[in-house]
């Protein structure tokens, strides 16, 4: 878990590795902006062959704010979003990437430049 200020116009990209007994991935994201925030994922996994390594998308989705997701920080309260994803075994060895944004700008990334963000991510295993 952290708290990090991401520039304005990017996305906080952050990257899980997945075990032989990873089951459950779980996140939360909390942003200071006007209309929320929404995270991407995806589930990249890698194929070996005699030639090259090549990398594959497994699984991906969008995960919006719901209602009532808020977080009460030390910067007042940030509408957050949370997601879970059950980790299928044959995904061993691959990685989750989490990219969150906000919807719009918020009038502090506005005079600031950055969008302050607070993420937290959990990891069940076997």
């Amino acid at each position: 878990s952290g708290e990090v200020d991401v520039k304005v116009g990017r996305p906080l990209v952050l990257e899980v590795g997945i075990s032989e007994n990873t089951v459950v991935i779980m996140w939360h994201f909390a942003a200071l902006a006007s209309s929320g925030i929404v995270c991407d994922f995806r589930v990249l996994g890698r194929r070996s062959s005699v030639c090259c390594v090549t990398v594959q998308t497994l699984k991906k989705g969008t995960v919006r704010a719901a209602d009532g997701a808020s977080t009460f920080t030390d910067r007042g309260m940030m509408p957050g979003v949370m997601g879970k994803l059950e980790v299928d075994k044959a995904w061993a060895g691959g990685t989750l990437q989490l990219s969150a944004h906000t919807c719009q700008d918020s009038s502090v990334a506005a005079a600031t430049g950055y969008w302050p963000a607070m993420y937290s991510i959990g990891v069940e295993t076997e």
